[in-house]
């Protein structure tokens, strides 16, 4: 098995997005239209005629150059129809360039070294009636919390509300994702303008208001692929905290992609609370790698 790395301006973009999209693992993170928004630098690995891919994205420190995750994608790694044939991971990783890295690869990727990192996805495979089963106690007595105050909720994508001004919903979700989360510095706040503008206008971002009395509370951005739906962008102020509007907003979700064959993917958590907030609608633990060199 041949394999070469190629620089960003040698990369075949639509051989790349469809080995990606044709691959069992594959995920919307490592298509070439997302990777060149989160990522200011981006090479790959590439086997045969692109029989498998794997995205390095490139920072520098102190002017030295090397691979790390960027922010917004949550795993990379192999991707390829088979990534467990003749181990196939451990031969990417030996072939990335001599450059310090600290890379997340993806839940089918299997390495000999590696710390294992946490995440929850729910299969939406079922009626909601047995999916609901498996919620917690907590997490059904806060969605009947919500909805007893009268809760809205919204969904809006490109073909979704089609009615209204699509743009408006992209405006509202910033509006109020830049308003409540104070942290974003502004080059972050420039790739999140630009990853849910250019999602949604491809059809890859949905976006989900919780509104009380006609003023949102709450909202969602959920990135979408052949596979997953994952849980990207969550947000809410005070008054969406204080009446669990987030809880209503993923019970919804779950309710409008029953009996579909996709999963529901939350991005992780090792942090308790959050860790808990997901595992009580009954999502799974589902690990994925963490493999470094220099770093």
């Amino acid at each position: 098995m041949k394999i070469k790395y190629l620089c960003h301006s040698k990369i075949d973009f639509e051989r790349w997005d469809r080995c990606v999209a044709d691959a069992s693992n594959s995920l919307i993170y490592a298509e070439s239209w997302y990777l060149d928004i989160v990522c200011r630098r981006w090479g790959g690995l590439v086997s045969g005629d692109y029989e498998a891919v794997m995205p390095l994205p490139i920072a520098r420190r102190y002017g030295i150059p090397y691979f790390v995750q960027p922010p917004l994608c949550q795993q990379l790694g192999v991707f390829a129809a088979d990534t467990e044939s003749d181990n196939i991971v451990d031969s990417f990783v030996k072939k990335i360039p001599l450059l310090p890295y600290r890379l997340k690869l993806n839940y089918a990727n299997k390495v000999c070294k590696q710390t294992s990192l946490p995440n929850y996805t729910l299969d939406l495979r079922q009626n909601y009636s047995d999916i609901c089963k498996r919620f917690s106690s907590n997490t059904i007595r806060n969605i009947a919390k919500a909805r007893s105050v009268g809760i809205e909720i919204e969904q809006y994508g490109k073909n979704i509300n089609s009615q209204i001004d699509q743009s408006i919903a992209v405006e509202t979700f910033l509006k109020f994702y830049y308003e409540s989360v104070l942290s974003y510095c502004p080059p972050d706040r420039d790739i999140v303008k630009l990853l849910i503008t250019k999602g949604f206008m491809r059809g890859a971002v949905d976006l989900y208001f919780a509104r009380s009395s006609a003023r949102v509370i709450a909202a969602l951005a959920v990135l979408k692929s052949r596979q997953r739906l994952i849980y990207l962008l969550p947000v809410s102020d005070a008054e969406g905290r204080r009446l669990s509007a987030m809880f209503v907003l993923v019970d919804e979700i779950i309710k409008r992609n029953q009996n579909r064959p996709v999963v529901l993917d939350f991005e992780g958590s090792s942090i308790d609370g959050v860790a808990r907030f997901y595992a009580g609608f009954g999502a799974k633990m589902e690990y994925y790698p963490l493999i470094s060199r220099f770093l």
